[in-house]
């Protein structure tokens, strides 16, 4: 590549000459240089003027050597290496063993080195945040793969699969990644989720032809103007052409440059105050040796009757030794009002914005640079040589005005400039101008302009009492301003902040005149310096005004009087947290609750709350405070802020506060202990006072104790069935069934609840006992709805004998009737000798007993002797007619009229089995009862023998 392979070999290091800060001494790191080491910061004299001026205009120093963090030489070049800004650099790697890896230096986080495994081509660090942008060659197809991750959130804000090849990457905005293709040029915002890349414009003209390298892009800080830069060589490296397309987004326009480095920015080239939206670059044309630099304003705006928007230009005397020597980097301070550029030989030439001036040249590294940025922090700029070294270089301050004026003596013009460059930008070393000026417009009666002049004088040397008095001391003339507001309003125009002793004498007269809106504008807009005096000032006009005024200056008592003069109550704690001040609490909440409850309730909970988990008062104090008041209802809300943490040594305050509520209030109480969240308090106590005041349900929450439980069990009709199920399940067998015992004792109404328990705990308890306590008080529904729930599920004979009873007892025929038809658990013989001693008006449950169980001749006996002749012929004939001849022959055995006998045999008709029947009635020597019976089976062609 063009940048990073084209020789370019050291030239001599500048000695003394025109526009050159002097020869460097010896290189501090490898392939670094430095300008002379500034001397010591000289003592002002009683007007402000130095008495003598370092004399270095740029401080250069080491950033970090990468090399001494074990990363490869060969990593030392253009595409390895990236720095977006002076936060972060990085660079593609290779590992001791081999791997990939991407190397990050946070320069913010005093030089943190990061190491990750890299099987990405290259990597860019974006300028602002902790965001990473990955690009890989796609694997099998043309085109590439582009990720964003940011590394904090560890959240992926991008992909973008690249159908064609990016031959420069470039962050131009904190969210924004320009991609230089082939042929277009894209912007991707990847702060909008699912965003893809956006075409900007078409490469054009020597930009759009194969063999150039692009080495940089730029945007502006409104997006509307791109700056493309390409480098090429016709001659094997010996020169290297520039060309840069500049490109109108709102026009849709371009132009064609020939040079090497350019640059945006907002900066200020007049006294109006507004910075002006900048584009410089340097021009080389190709085959000419002249170097120029031109400046100009690309956002103004332009039309008939518009003024000329700013534009200077000049040549660049570039290094004798190094004549080809170019730009790599071009950097617009809008710090300092000067133009930044770093050559690949190691030249460092600063200009000023204004005019295009050179005031300084210097070589600042003996080793080849690559690649730098502008440093948004000092305003200046920092670049990386092929040796590792990452070198700052930023405007000394206190030196440049006072360098300007006394060494650079070839420029006419370097008082207009060192003075420009000190009013605009705040600069120290020229006071003695300043002051000069300043006599002059005085004395000819120029006040505005005098005024200018001091609000211009960054240093403070014409912001004091004696100028003011000055000011104050000229009569003013009819009709017009007075000097010393004309001094005042000059200084809130152009001047920024007013001092303290500015700030009172302005303010004074504006007090008396009752003009609250000036106050409130100057507060808003930060004009005044503000001090306890200048609050105490304005505290008799407007009480807001003054409190503003102490926060900013510190005069803590007087702030939280004001907070509490206002009856912004919950600031005073917020406040003296910020500020770890400590007040008489106890006594301000006193006052304060005597006229605002509310306030002093919320004070109260932010004391408590206190500074970094620590209370600004004891809990107690002010339980006391708000209860010698009757305050009940304010304290109650206090102690639930104060113990939401639910802490152990907190379990007094807990037992206070259901103590003060059950008594005086019980509803609060409830919907506290609802809310579950205190477990400390006194329970037995707690639970005798809720006894008290009637909340049997919380009362019985509360008791461990078999007689306490057992005696609010006793209000059990108070209480939902639900929560009474839930609680039995806390108690032992034997007590739960006490208890339910004294519950059907106490109110037979309580059966349905006792039957839920019973349902739901009676594995625990016993079936058997719970159905005894029932018999105990003849609660036959209480058999029959407990057992009902439970027979399903149990095979115990005894339950469905238990259950077959109580139904019968109960008058439900239709579940005995299905019990006794369906279950096959109960014990027949002692259900069928129930059955027939309870002698039910409805035979159907001994019936389905008898005829599953094989009892039908002692069914037959029951039915006949208790005339029940119909449930004779209902069983015979449609319940089981196998049996008819079992029956028959009982008949028979109980001298039963023959005519019922026959009629029976005519209803079950062929449905009797023959043989069977003959057997039973043979037997008993009664054959020929059978003959009309038989004769009509013959009839009816039935063919058994």
């Amino acid at each position: 590549q063009v940048l990073a392979d084209a020789d370019c070999a050291p030239p001599p290091r500048v000695s003394g000459g025109t526009a050159a800060c002097g020869p460097s001494p010896p290189a501090r790191s490898p392939g670094s240089a430095r300008l002379p080491a500034p001397r010591p910061r000289p003592t002002q004299s009683r007007r402000g003027a130095p008495r003598a001026m370092a004399a270095t205009p740029v401080n250069v120093t080491t950033t970090i050597n990468l090399a001494d963090h074990g990363i490869a030489p060969q990593a030392f070049r253009f595409g390895h290496l990236t720095m977006e800004s002076d936060k972060f650099i990085s660079v593609k790697d290779t590992a001791q063993d081999g791997a990939s890896q991407v190397v990050t230096v946070d320069m913010h986080n005093g030089n943190a080195v990061n190491r990750r495994p890299m099987k990405a081509d290259a990597c860019l660090m974006n300028p602002v945040d902790n965001i990473m942008a990955l690009k890989v060659s796609t694997e099998g197809q043309a085109g590439m793969f582009v990720q964003v991750f940011n590394l904090d959130s560890k959240e992926k804000l991008g992909v973008y699969q690249s159908p064609v090849a990016i031959g420069f990457w470039k962050w131009v905005a904190p969210r924004v990644l320009a991609l230089v293709c082939d042929a277009d040029v894209y912007h991707w915002n990847v702060g909008v989720a699912n965003s893809q890349p956006e075409k900007m414009f078409q490469r054009a003209g020597k930009l759009a032809e194969a063999g150039v390298q692009i080495i940089g892009y730029a945007a502006n800080s409104q997006m509307s103007w791109c700056l493309l830069t390409a480098i090429s060589t016709q001659d094997g490296g010996k020169t290297i052409d520039g060309n840069m397309q500049l490109y109108s987004v709102e026009k849709k326009q371009q132009q064609m440059l020939e040079g090497h480095a350019g640059a945006f920015g907002n900066v200020l080239v007049n006294d109006s105050g507004s910075p002006a939206g900048l584009f410089a670059f340097q021009e080389r044309k190709q085959g000419s040796a002249q170097t120029k630099l031109h400046i100009m304003d690309v956002t103004a705006p332009r039309g008939e009757g518009l003024p000329a928007p700013f534009k200077v230009n000049a040549e660049i005397q570039m290094p004798p030794e190094a004549p080809q020597d170019f730009a790599v980097g071009l950097h617009l301070s809008e710090k300092h009002g000067v133009v930044f550029m770093i050559t690949k030989a190691g030249f460092l030439l600063m200009f000023d914005v204004a005019t295009a001036t050179m005031l300084v040249r210097t070589r600042v590294s003996t080793e080849t640079v690559f690649t730098s940025t502008s440093s948004v922090r000092t305003g200046g700029c920092i670049f990386v040589n092929r040796k590792g070294a990452v070198l700052s270089a930023q405007v000394n301050e206190p030196a440049i005005v006072g360098y300007i004026m006394n060494n650079l003596v070839q420029l006419a013009n370097r008082q207009d400039v060192a003075f420009a460059l000190a009013r605009r930008f705040g600069l120290p070393g020229a006071d003695e101008l300043f002051q000069r000026q300043f006599m002059t417009h005085f004395a000819s009666g120029d006040y505005r302009n005098a005024a200018l002049v001091a609000a211009q004088c960054k240093s403070g040397v014409l912001r004091t009492e004696e100028v003011i008095n000055r000011f104050k001391s000229v009569q003013a003339t009819p009709g017009q301003q007075s000097p010393i507001l004309m001094y005042f309003s000059t200084l809130l125009e152009h001047g920024g902040k007013l001092n303290a002793l500015e700030s009172l004498e302005l303010v004074r007269p504006v007090v008396q005149q009752q003009r609250r809106e000036l106050v409130e504008k100057w507060l808003k807009e930060d004009k005044l310096e503000c001090s306890e005096e200048l609050g105490d000032v304005v505290k008799p006009l407007e009480t807001k005004f003054a409190l503003s005024i102490y926060l900013r200056a510190n005069i803590h008592q007087k702030v939280i009087a004001c907070f509490a003069e206002l009856g912004q109550h919950e600031q005073i704690v917020a406040y003296v947290k910020k500020v770890n001040y400590q007040a008489d609490y106890s006594q301000l909440l006193q006052q304060m609750l005597a006229t605002s409850p509310e306030g002093a309730t919320n004070f109260a909970k932010s004391l408590l709350e206190g500074a970094n988990g620590a209370p600004l008062i004891d809990v107690n104090v002010v339980v006391k405070i708000f209860m010698d008041q009757n305050r009940l209802q304010e304290t109650t809300s206090i102690l639930l802020e104060a113990l939401k943490a639910n802490r152990p040594d907190q379990g007094q305050l807990q037992t206070q506060l259901l103590a003060m509520n059950l008594q005086q209030a019980p509803k609060v109480a409830e919907a506290i202990l609802q809310m579950n969240m205190l477990t400390h308090y006194d329970r037995a106590y707690i639970g005798q006072l809720c006894e008290k005041a009637g909340l049997m349900q919380w009362a019985l929450e509360h008791y461990s104790d078999a007689a306490d439980m057992k005696r609010v069990m006793l209000h059990a009709h108070t209480m939902t069935p639900e929560f009474l199920t839930q609680y039995f399940s806390r108690m032992p067998p034997e007590t739960a069934l006490e208890c339910l015992t004294d519950l059907l004792r106490h109110n037979r109404q309580n059966l349905q609840v006792v039957v839920q328990v019973a349902i739901k705990y009676h594995e625990q308890i016993g079936a058997a006992k719970i159905v005894k306590m029932f018999e105990g008080f003849g609660s036959n529904e209480g058999v029959f709805y407990f057992l009902g729930a439970i027979l399903s599920s149990s095979t115990d004979p005894e339950v469905h004998f238990k259950y077959i009873q109580a139904a019968s007892r109960c008058g439900n025929m239709q579940e005995v009737e299905r019990v006794c038809r369906e279950s096959s658990s109960y014990d027949p013989v002692t259900v069928k000798d129930y059955l027939r001693e309870a002698k039910l008006p409805d035979p159907r449950p001994l019936i389905y007993v008898c005829d599953l169980h094989g009892y039908v001749d002692e069914l037959t006996e029951y039915l006949y002797k208790n005339s029940l002749m119909k449930y004779i012929d209902v069983y015979v004939v449609k319940v089981n007619p196998t049996q008819c001849p079992a029956v028959i022959g009982s008949l028979i055995d109980l001298d039963c009229s023959e005519d019922f006998i026959k009629q029976l045999l005519q209803n079950v008709r062929s449905q009797c089995p023959i043989e069977p029947l003959c057997a039973e009635v043979e037997k008993r020597n009664r054959l020929r009862l059978l003959l009309p019976f038989l004769e009509a089976r013959g009839a009816e062609g039935n063919q058994d023998p």
